[in-house]
């Protein structure tokens, strides 16, 4: 949440003291909510541009947290075309994917509500709407996937996305509930290489020989490559960068193929997009 801050370099102690500057500085302005206000009421806040940080490496929400939507706006900007980056959903059939099973194996995991898609009778995308929510997201601290929280405004209004709002929207884990504790999944997402079944996976998804040191998405053996596809399209949205294979796909690869370990779709889906969001070269919004 984008909290109310004073302007970089004023002090209450210089008010009223001293000439005033006949020209300020040009200062750019956004609209945010101070929290321990209990009034309603939107405040305007400045921000000197000369003390504007600049994102070219570490994670976003690194910077300080006045600063963050403007740097994420920059960066979107900059796009000559700003709408490719909105990653739509694409419906995949089942009378062309079904003869290759692929369709139980989403259904085994209860990930099958990926393969849908839901808006494609409304040609309407929320372009700005979906880039400030994701300028000013915010990521809470978390103990195991379920508490995951994803908060960001739109026109001042707090949006948050949860395993509960989720679920409202479409039955993803359409399973029997189930306690998502699955040990060190965050560290098969961020350090796989330190994760005792990491080779066993990629030994399951790649040909011998062809998975020390860069994952080449050529190498992968034809099951998880027509798996991949499909999971690009949906499940794990990209539009660049298609040669290599990441980390969470693996993850993914793994379980649609052997139906386990059972990873909640809604935590990769948060995961994916915060990821997005906070890591500075990721120009895309996935549009779960």
């Amino acid at each position: 949440m984008v909290q109310t801050k004073e302007r970089v370099g004023a002090s209450s102690s210089s008010k009223g003291k001293g000439k005033q500057p006949e020209q300020q500085p040009n200062k750019q302005r956004y609209l945010g909510r101070d929290d321990d206000s209990e009034s309603d009421d939107e405040e305007m806040v400045e921000l000197d541009p000369t003390n504007k940080p600049r994102w070219e490496v570490g994670p976003l929400d690194e910077h300080p947290e006045e600063w963050q939507p403007t740097l994420f706006h920059d960066r979107m900007n900059r796009l000559k075309n700003k709408a490719v980056v909105f990653v739509c959903e694409r419906e995949v059939r089942e009378v062309e994917f079904g003869p290759f099973n692929v369709f139980a194996q989403f259904r085994a995991l209860g990930w099958e509500a990926t393969l849908s898609c839901y808006d494609k009778d409304n040609k309407n995308l929320f372009m700005d709407e979906i880039q400030e929510w994701m300028a000013t997201l915010k990521c809470n601290r978390y103990d195991r996937p379920s508490q995951m929280k994803l908060t960001g405004e739109v026109n001042g209004i707090k949006v948050e996305m949860s395993f509960d709002t989720l679920r409202k929207l479409v039955k993803y884990d359409n399973l029997p509930a189930r306690d998502y504790t699955i040990p060190s999944l965050d560290d098969l997402l961020i350090k796989p290489e330190k994760h005792s079944r990491w080779n066993d996976m990629l030994a399951a998804l790649f040909f011998p020989g062809t998975y020390s040191g860069i994952l080449y998405r050529k190498n992968l053996k034809i099951e998880a490559k027509l798996l991949l596809t499909t999971c690009i399209l949906n499940a794990i949205p990209r539009r660049g960068d298609k040669q290599e294979v990441r980390f969470p796909e693996i993850l993914v690869l793994y379980s649609l193929l052997h139906r386990s370990p059972h990873s909640p779709i809604r935590y990769l889906i948060m995961n994916q997009l915060w990821i997005c969001r906070n890591k500075v070269g990721r120009s895309i919004i996935p549009y779960c």
